[in-house]
């Protein structure tokens, strides 16, 4: 459990590291994690059934640099304080496996303003993403949420926005794919759908709002 502050500047020099399963790692409202080095993220957890809470806040500024990176099956990551990432792809968050859940809560936020720098990125099948607070990203190619894999289940209560070109809202590479969009999905940039889905018998249901104001960004492109 981290109540204090960690910082870090070196190359790959991350804020918590951990390797194995069953583990549980806390950062508290009065918390905070910053890393300024290339390939140093906040928090990086390799293993299964992990647990990852962040009321505090996480801060990456190399490129490279992740503020949560889950690697393994069944891990849960909650963020109900503030991640902040600003090198080229530099996201949020990183789900590598199988049967993870990621939650941002009303009160979280994500914010990525470098290239390639997604909000929530999932690697692998059957992940559950819940967002209720905010994303933003400000980049070129930087997704709000993006799922590659199949079966995968996405919630939106809160709000997505990106200001790059080519920077979808929520993105889903893969096949059977659920995106439910109840809050809101903001695009200003070219070719930046708000919803885009390549795959097979994915369903987006829409009972929110959709805006894209660049050029050949289409709302939902199925």
């Amino acid at each position: 459990t981290v109540s204090g502050s960690i910082t870090t500047t070196g190359l790959n020099v991350h804020g918590i590291a951990i390797a194995g399963s069953s583990n549980e790692n806390t950062v508290s409202e009065t918390g905070s994690i910053t890393t300024t080095g290339r390939a140093s993220h906040g928090i990086i957890s390799v293993g299964n059934t992990n647990e990852t809470t962040v009321s505090g806040s996480i801060t990456t500024t190399g490129n490279v640099s992740v503020g949560i990176w889950d690697a393994g099956d069944s891990n849960e990551t909650t963020v109900s304080g503030s991640i902040t990432t600003t090198g080229v792809e530099g996201t949020g968050i990183i789900s590598q496996g199988d049967s993870n859940e990621n939650t941002v809560s009303e009160t979280g936020s994500i914010m990525t303003t470098g290239r390639e720098g997604y909000g929530i990125l999932n690697s692998g099948d059957s992940n559950e993403t819940t967002v209720s607070g905010s994303i933003e990203t400000a980049g070129d190619l930087a997704y709000g949420i993006a799922s590659d894999g199949d079966s995968n289940k996405t919630t939106m209560f809160g709000s997505i926005t990106t200001t790059g070109d080519t920077a979808h809202g929520i993105y889903n590479s893969g096949d059977s794919n659920e995106t439910t969009v109840s809050g809101s999905i903001t695009t200003t940039g070219v070719g930046s759908d708000g919803v885009l889905a390549e795959g097979n018998e994915n369903a987006t249901t829409l009972s929110g709002t959709i805006a894209t104001t660049g050029n050949s960004s289409i709302g939902i492109n199925n």
